[in-house]
């Protein structure tokens, strides 16, 4: 769940947090990994359901037997392998940054049959990716950007303050703190857009 801010201390702290990269970037799914399955649900329930995720979230694999591996088929874009696990408690992470559907397999009771496939004990991780599209990084409508003044000015605005260093002559400061269009505002992920496209990357 997203948090919303309205304190000026709040923004502060977000805006630390992600210049030291702590701020969480998506949410962790949980894959079971069974005797000779893997699963979104619990151990002992027999409905055997693979993950849907959106970019950027991460999955866990919790395994509750050992001598199993989660490995990537060969060609996927996106690749992993934990290795075989000789004790428990044991987990795995991968966080996924590219969308598509992603075979996988258990590397000593399931296969990859080479063609982007698996089978035997296998899975798939079905990566949906995200539909937001962002504003752009001039913020204060200066004609300079990607420049610092942007950044200081998205943040100030976003903890409810006005733009600063603006000549006479400049367009009314964008007061638009919903940066990923998302509806929710001001909220953590606006910053982490508005961080992410400022620096040449995507909408997250």
């Amino acid at each position: 769940m997203r948090t919303l801010l309205r304190s000026p201390f709040a923004v502060v702290a977000v805006a630390l947090a992600i210049s030291t990269g702590t701020l969480a970037r998506g949410d962790t799914v949980v894959v079971n990994v069974l005797g000779h399955d893997f699963s979104v649900n619990a151990p002992g329930d027999p409905n055997i359901q693979d993950a849907v995720i959106h970019v950027g979230d991460t999955v866990r694999w919790n395994f509750t037997s050992i001598f199993h591996t989660t490995t990537s088929v060969s060609g996927s874009d996106e690749q992993w392998d934990s290795g075989i696990i000789f004790s428990l408690p044991a987990t795995f992470d991968h966080t996924f940054t590219r969308s598509g559907v992603f075979s996988y397999y258990c590397g000593i009771h399931g296969f990859d049959n080479g063609d982007g496939t698996a089978g035997g004990m296998s899975g798939t991780i079905t990566v949906i990716g995200s539909t937001t599209l962002c504003d752009g990084v001039d913020f204060n409508g200066d004609g300079l950007f990607p420049d610092t003044q942007d950044i200081t000015d998205f943040l100030t605005v976003f903890a409810g303050g006005v733009c600063g260093g603006q000549a006479p002559t400049d367009p009314p400061c964008n007061t638009d703190v919903d940066f990923n269009n998302d509806g929710l505002f001001p909220d953590t992920e606006d910053i982490t857009s508005f961080l992410s496209v400022f620096a040449g990357g995507a909408c997250t």
